[in-house]
């Protein structure tokens, strides 16, 4: 997969708002450091920069997947968080890729656990990191095939799907929170509790339900729309909060 390189990415010059003593920790460097220890680029999104002054230097997420742990099912990836205007420390995130969706599944801060200070000496930490990679990605595993041996009512995928819709929305202004739930592709066709994982984080994520819309107008008047399409999550941070959240959630049932 050819994918162009931003320049919040390739970035190497220091914020005309941050200290003397930030490192500028380029995340084109880490990519490739990745990229020799068996890692491919899978994609890179980055917040629109909302000053003229941040572009270039904004915050971005990149999606490296592990080609030597690839399965049929999906592959190992960990997402890199990182900015260059003090919006963000450098993070590493272990994730997993599903085929079938294309979505991607975040552990959690039990899984991950490394962040940065750019005052900080990224090579020595994130090594510490990469060396306990495979074992965070078997225990991840571990998890997905608890889940997927777990077979749950559809009293209970009802139940995650309405807290899950909590984790967006208050849960009256979805119009029906099994819509989260809905078989989409054969793929995500089961009763047990990692296909519901999988349906639902897709339609929490890209917003495959309906919601009311609140508003106060210039009189003061609570107005409420009618029900129309959720919209599809792009911010970076609300797309692993989501994630991590969601998953905190499914992993108390399994």
């Amino acid at each position: 997969m050819s994918i162009i390189l931003p320049e919040s990415v390739t970035q190497t010059e220091r914020h005309q708002d941050v200290s003397d003593r930030y490192e500028s920790v380029n995340t084109e460097y880490i990519i490739k450091s990745l990229l020799n220890r068996g890692f491919s680029l899978h994609n890179i999104q980055e917040t629109r920069a909302r000053k003229v002054s941040n572009q270039g230097f904004q915050k971005h997420m990149v999606w490296m997947q592990f080609d030597e742990m690839k399965t049929a099912e999906g592959v190992p990836s960990i997402v890199i968080m990182n900015s260059h205007n003090r919006s963000s420390s450098l993070k590493f995130h272990t994730g997993f890729i599903r085929w079938a969706c294309s979505n991607l599944l975040v552990g959690g801060s039990d899984i991950t656990s490394l962040s940065l200070r750019h005052s900080e000496n990224w090579t020595d930490k994130a090594s510490v990191f990469l060396d306990g990679y495979i074992e965070n990605v078997e225990v991840m595993m571990q998890e997905h095939e608890r889940m997927k041996s777990k077979c749950i009512s559809r009293y209970q995928m009802m139940q995650l799907a309405e807290q899950a819709v909590q984790l967006r929305y208050k849960l009256d202004d979805v119009l029906d929170p099994n819509e989260l739930n809905l078989i989409r592709r054969e793929e995500d066709r089961g009763s047990d509790l990692y296909t519901s994982y999988n349906r639902i984080q897709e339609a929490l994520l890209q917003g495959h339900f309906k919601r009311k819309v609140q508003h106060v107008n210039d009189e003061g008047n609570l107005i409420v729309s009618p029900y129309s399409n959720a919209k599809r999550i792009t911010a970076t941070d609300e797309t692993l909060r989501l994630n991590k959240e969601l998953r905190a959630l499914v992993l108390e049932v399994a």
